[in-house]
């Protein structure tokens, strides 16, 4: 008996013993699991990292923007050194690491995910082409964040190398965004949102050395008012982004392919820029092409910013949508009778209204196409529907012009409400109404006087008084509050209400007045003064019908027409010579053809229905900055973790970027070899029961 329990007390010594084995065993096996999942690592200087395998996580971001395409003195664009640059860099990565590539020009963009494969990110760098976009340096290293933030990204081993020309034009919006200069875990600066994934962020110059460069910076048309045989004031600026001084510039201006002069540009310093001003004037109707191009003898490493265009379209009368309550012919019914009449309205035979203007009620307005029209003259109407209101609002905003004539039938509520400066969809009003103000017969009426004497709708009655505009008076006007501080005021009382009131509306103007157009509340229509103040009020409200042909590279090209003229496919000429079509898309008030493919500068000619409309495509006035941007301002940028390197320490800075060893294999496999031992250990002990 005594041997049966000797033999019964090894026996559960020996079983308890391989239950402690295999425990140990499963432990490793759990913890192993769960260092694998959290993928340990180390640096590469530890005792540890010759268990590892090198692992480092890169984004590449190429600068593709315009000033990029400034020449080196080897014959290279920067453009070219950037793309020469990153194959090298994809050379030299190990086959650990997963790399990605990010474009830099405006609409940043990661080009691909963090792959292994780095012949397909070489395909990828090779079939990249330099844009004449400008730089959009800080959502490039958003994206590139974003790519390094990913869940399975290794931390402490994320590296972006931005690949640019380091150009004062690139960076000085980036300059704004102010990360602080604290660096932290987790991101070259803590509070730097843009790269708070990024761990090491490099900076490759591959700009030219020297970097003289002549630009046109800006072309514009100065005058308020376009029109026929009105001289224009046009305006180009010509600046000098290079460090020599240039004594011999040039400014050549040509309209519609002629050269028109070519004018003298002052001495430029290094970094100076001059304005120049000429007219122009035109005897026909339709669009005009403007352009200005630099000259110069001096050297200049980026010619695609010599040249700026503009299109200026002459109406030969602006088209006019009038709408009243009482559209009839006469005085006492219709409030917009003696506008009207001021434009010539009446056709010749007395039949309907001339070609060009078109009246109609509240409710016929609502199926007009208002991009038809130049102008829309509200004439004391009482109230529009809020979807009228917003066309109208809309209207405005692409360029076109309204103005609204408020009379003894509006309804104040409606109009705050709907048109009031606090709405801020469909408002077009700087002020909010507040009572209708009557002048009791007994008392004397208050005479009208010029408040802003420099506005273009009022320089013809400066110093002319014989044509009754200061010898008019009012008996009522709505009385206002909350005027908006950019409001300007053309005409008040004597007693010093506003009753001529300009405001700019986006892209479009808005004239308001708070007497009337007819003779309920004031003698001016009766005075020979108002046929010419109604057609400055016209042609003012008018203003540029320009708007929207004049954009920067990579905006769309618009042009709305009726939907019975959208059935054809219209045709663009680029500045290319090459020709494309392109289809109508469904749009508010009608339809538009739409092309969006402006990725070169010039004049785009937009065929199809109706006639051609033409387009001016620019390049960003300030991308052909060229000078170079210091580290400290990079780092003010980006965060104190930036670090500026050279083409040449490239290579060495490469090397030593890889400063991380990852565990993950080693933990699986020595996970798989310890499930084994596992096996085999309880197979074994089983045998042995």
């Amino acid at each position: 008996m005594s041997f049966l329990l000797q033999a019964h007390r090894r026996s559960r010594r020996r079983i308890r013993i391989e239950q402690w084995l295999l425990i140990a065993v499963r432990t490793l096996v759990v913890i192993l699991v769960g260092l694998a999942i959290a993928r340990p690592h180390a640096t590469a200087s530890s005792l540890m990292s010759s268990l590892g395998d090198p692992r480092v996580d890169r984004v590449i971001i190429i600068d593709d923007s315009l000033s990029m395409t400034a020449v080196r003195s080897d014959g290279r664009t920067a453009f070219e050194a950037a793309r020469s640059t990153a194959l090298g860099l994809i050379d030299g990565f190990d086959d650990g690491d997963r790399a990605a590539v990010v474009t830099a020009s405006a609409n940043a963009r990661a080009r691909t995910q963090l792959v292994h494969d780095h012949h397909a990110l070489r395909d990828v760098v090779n079939a990249l082409a330099c844009t004449a976009k400008r730089t959009d340096l800080p959502a490039a290293i958003r994206a590139a964040s974003e790519l390094l933030g990913q869940e399975d990204a290794l931390k402490g081993g994320r590296v972006a190398y931005v690949l640019t020309d380091l150009s004062a034009g690139s960076v000085r919006e980036t300059a704004q965004i102010r990360g602080g200069p604290s660096k932290a875990d987790g991101g070259v600066s803590s509070s730097n949102p843009l790269s708070s994934n990024i761990d090491s962020l490099y900076f490759v110059d591959v700009g030219p050395r020297s970097r003289p460069n002549l630009a046109v910076r800006a072309l514009d048309c100065k005058s308020p008012v376009v029109g026929l045989d009105i001289p224009l004031l046009c305006s180009v600026e010509i600046a000098n982004h290079g460090d020599v001084r240039i004594d011999d510039a040039e400014v050549e201006l040509r309209m519609d392919g002629a050269v028109l002069r070519t004018v003298r540009a002052p001495s430029l310093e290094p970094g100076a820029a001059h304005t120049l001003e000429f007219q122009v004037e035109f005897d026909r109707g339709g669009s005009h092409r403007v352009s200005a191009r630099a000259l110069s003898s001096a050297e200049d490493v980026l010619s695609a910013d010599d040249s700026r265009f503009l299109v200026i379209h002459v109406s030969r009368q602006a088209r006019v949508l009038a709408v009243a309550d009482r559209p009839s012919d006469s005085a006492r019914e219709n409030d917009l009778f003696y506008g009207l009449a001021a434009l010539g309205a009446r056709r010749a035979d007395g039949e309907g209204y001339a070609e060009g203007l078109r009246l109609v009620t509240p409710v016929e307005i609502e199926s007009e196409v208002l991009d038809d029209y130049a102008v829309v003259v509200l004439g004391n109407v009482r109230r529009l529907s809020p979807a009228t209101w917003k066309r109208l609002g809309d209207f405005v905003r692409r360029g076109g012009g309204a103005m609204i004539f408020l009379g003894d039938q509006v309804n104040p509520e409606h109009y705050n409400e709907w048109a009031g400066a606090g709405n801020s969809s469909t408002g077009l009003m700087p002020f909010r109404l507040v009572s209708a103000v009557v002048i009791e017969n007994d008392d004397p009426l208050p005479g009208l006087q010029i408040a802003d004497a420099n506005h273009p709708v009022m320089l013809d009655f400066v110093d002319h008084n014989r044509g009754g505009l200061l010898t008019a008076h009012a008996q009522g006007y709505w009385s206002v509050e909350e005027q908006s501080s950019d409001a300007r005021t053309l005409l008040r009382l004597e007693t010093g209400p506003p009753v001529l009131v300009s405001h700019q509306v986006s892209r479009g103007r808005v004239l308001v007045s708070l007497i009337g157009a007819d003779m309920a509340w004031t003698n001016l229509p009766s005075k020979p003064d108002f046929v010419p103040l109604f057609l400055n009020l016209t042609a003012f409200a008018a203003g540029d019908s320009s708007a929207g042909r004049n954009v920067d590279i990579g905006e769309s090209l618009v042009k709305r027409v009726r939907p019975s003229l959208a059935a054809r496919p219209g045709e663009m000429a680029r500045p290319d010579g090459q020709t494309a079509s392109i289809e109508a898309e469904p749009v508010d008030d009608g339809a538009a053809f739409v092309y969006r493919d402006t990725q070169r500068p010039g004049i785009y000619v937009m065929g199809g229905s109706g006639p051609q409309t033409h387009f001016a495509v620019n390049v960003d006035g300030f991308e052909g900055d060229l000078r170079p941007t210091d580290e400290r301002s990079l780092r003010v940028a980006f965060g104190d973790g930036v670090v500026l390197v050279g083409q040449t320490e490239l290579v060495h800075t490469k090397a030593a970027l890889a400063p991380h060893e990852e565990f993950t294999r080693s933990m699986l496999i020595g996970l798989f070899a310890l499930v084994f031992v596992e096996s085999l250990m309880a197979t074994w002990f089983g045998q042995q029961r």
